[in-house]
């Protein structure tokens, strides 16, 4: 058990911070009433989750020629803001809302972690629905075992992270560091109605999948060293995405809380 949980914690581990019931249904119902439906990757059939955005970025100050793109490519907008979440040439903001408010004040249960939030987003995972096994790489930096510049997947090649054809025009001039600073980490806050289980959340590691439960703990996950997904679930439950710029001593500072295994097995 004692090396299952050290596989786990290299990979996914809790905080010593909490999500409240109350405040899950207030964020799945603001997606529901004010979010809209979406595939759970790029060409995805169907729609898996019902999406919403805690903070925007800030237009006005973005560099003259991102700003240009923006507007001459409103199509790429979404996919834009998920490929740039690290970008520091970006800007984003809070939005004014109630359940932007929330977030926020969930995101400081875990002080000192940021020193610039960027891309918040609600993900509710719709019943019956599943999100298969990926990576979430970030434009511009240097991973170990990629296939190809283009391609999230695994390989044996040391290369760039070079996104999409279509993004060329926007990728950062000079390598990003960030993602790989930061261990890989994004932090995530779980969503979970009572009655529920928090879903069947994953982690693939060296053929194995281990299905987790954060128990409304909010946690990190990391982002490109393993596979990372959803099992189908007939329960509504999701996980809010939280990207930011992480504090010099971040997130090294950070306590690790083991969190519980479901279930494992060969994949």
């Amino acid at each position: 058990m004692a090396n299952l949980n050290a596989r786990l914690n290299a990979h996914v581990f809790g905080l010593d911070a909490r999500i409240e019931t109350s405040e899950a249904r207030q964020i799945i119902r603001t997606a529901f009433d004010e979010g809209y439906s979406k595939g759970a990757l790029e060409g995805a059939q169907g729609p898996v989750w019902q999406a919403w955005f805690a903070t925007e970025v800030v237009r006005e100050a973005l560099p003259p020629d991102l700003l240009a793109w923006t507007r001459k490519n409103p199509e790429r907008w979404e996919s834009w803001t998920y490929l740039a979440r690290l970008d520091e040439r970006v800007q984003w903001a809070w939005r004014k809302h109630p359940c932007a408010e929330l977030l926020r004040n969930i995101v400081e249960r875990v002080p000192g972690l940021f020193e610039r939030i960027t891309r918040v987003k609600v993900f509710v995972q719709l019943p019956g629905a599943s999100i298969g096994p990926h990576r979430d790489l970030i434009v511009g930096c240097r991973y170990p075992d990629m296939r190809a510049p283009l391609s999230s997947e695994r390989g044996d090649r040391d290369l760039v992270y070079l996104g999409r054809d279509w993004i060329e025009e926007t990728r950062p001039r000079m390598e990003n560091p960030i993602h790989r600073r930061q261990g890989y980490l994004s932090l995530k806050i779980p969503l979970t109605l009572p009655g529920g289980e928090g879903g069947r959340p994953f982690v693939e590691i060296d053929g194995e999948r281990l299905v987790f439960a954060a128990d409304h703990r909010l946690y990190m996950l990391n982002e490109a060293d393993g596979l990372h997904g959803a099992e189908a679930t007939d329960e509504i439950r999701g996980v809010v995405f939280v990207d930011g710029l992480m504090a010099p001593d971040m997130p090294a500072g950070l306590r690790r809380v083991p969190l519980r295994v479901v279930e494992r097995r060969r994949v």
